[in-house]
């Protein structure tokens, strides 16, 4: 139930706008992280390469629309903000294999998912510290 907003470098953004966004967004996680894992024992064999994922979830307000400009074929319609941001920041915190969300985030989900405490974090261009939990199943 996702969208690819863009490729950032080796980065993918992708953007969960139903009902359930947060929901949609921890299920396809996890099954990204699951179609990597099973990638593994079969690309080291071949060709000694081991792929691993990190994943950082937010959710929460942003604003969407049409960004750039179109006179120099830069124009496209993404999502912009904190909540951006953040996410960003903890795929950035997320080490190979986890799937990092705020606790805001695991309180909606609870109930859903089985989580991790993985404490207080210092996010970059953030003043405070922010609660952080890994997604285990």
């Amino acid at each position: 139930d996702g969208v690819v907003d863009k490729f950032i470098g080796d980065a993918v953004m992708a953007v969960f706008r139903n009902d359930a966004h947060l929901q949609s967004a921890i299920t396809s996680a996890i099954k990204i992280r699951q179609r990597i894992r099973s990638l593994d024992s079969e690309l080291q064999q071949e060709i000694g390469f081991s792929p691993s994922v990190s994943i950082g979830i937010n959710g929460g307000k942003m604003v969407a629309g049409n960004v750039g400009a179109k006179c120099v074929n830069r124009y496209d319609f993404t999502v912009i903000g904190d909540t951006v941001n953040v996410a960003a920041r903890l795929q950035g915190i997320a080490n190979p294999g986890e799937i990092i969300i705020t606790e805001a985030a695991k309180n909606q989900m609870e109930d859903k998912f089985i989580f991790e405490d993985r404490g207080t974090k210092t996010l970059k261009g953030k003043a405070q510290q922010i609660h952080v939990f890994n997604v285990l199943r």
